[in-house]
């Protein structure tokens, strides 16, 4: 097992979503609000098949960071 560390070219800002991937996982949030609503958790902190493993936290603050930032960029 290998942990990654999560960075922000693997996020993809889709509207109010910011997805994740390499796990699947998926933030969503409503519009106009930079803390997440809804966390589908994929694969988030589980050993992928390729060995990955990603930290939940970290994670987890790189798409919250996505979030607040979808706002500024309008």
């Amino acid at each position: 097992m290998s942990q990654v560390k999560a960075s922000r070219e693997q996020f993809v800002v889709d509207g109010d979503k910011v997805i994740h991937p390499p796990t699947g996982t998926i933030w969503t949030a409503y519009p106009g609000d930079p803390q997440f609503s809804a966390l589908f958790m994929g694969r988030l902190g589980e050993a992928l098949e390729n060995g990955d493993e990603y930290d939940r936290r970290e994670a987890h603050a790189v798409a919250l960071s996505l979030l607040e930032e979808r706002i500024w960029r309008g």
